[in-house]
Formats: C-alpha cells, structure tokens, sequence
C-alpha cells in the first residue's frame, strides 16, 4: 500500500542537489545502489557517486516498491 501523497512506483523525479550537503546535519543514508525512503535523497546521490558533494548537481530518481 502506497502513503497518501506519495509518487507512484516508477515515477522519475528529477532534482537538484546542492554542493557540500554533506556538512549538512542529521541526514542519513540507507541502503546501497537502491536506498530507502528514509534516506537523504542528495546524500544517496553522492554516496551512489552520481554527483560529487562538493558540487552537487542534477539527478533523476526512480520510485521504485520495496
């Protein structure tokens, strides 16, 4: 089941990420090459190395179920 307001699976969002996010605080990462939606959406970015933290950049995200 799927949260009200929540995209739908295999939606592609495509974002911003600001550089240096990662002196931001309290914001984790969960998972590997698929992350959970409780992870920082930029910060799994760089941890997946498509950005770099220190200039961010544009990413495409897939919702996916699981």
């Amino acid at each position: 089941m799927q949260a009200a307001g929540s995209p739908k699976i295999n939606t592609i969002l495509k974002m911003e990420c600001p550089g240096d996010c990662g002196k931001a605080k309290g914001f984790k990462v969960f998972g590997k090459s698929v992350f959970s939606d409780l992870s920082s959406i930029c910060r799994s970015a760089v941890h997946s190395g498509a950005i770099t933290d220190v200039e961010g950049g544009l990413i495409e995200v897939k919702v996916v179920s699981g």
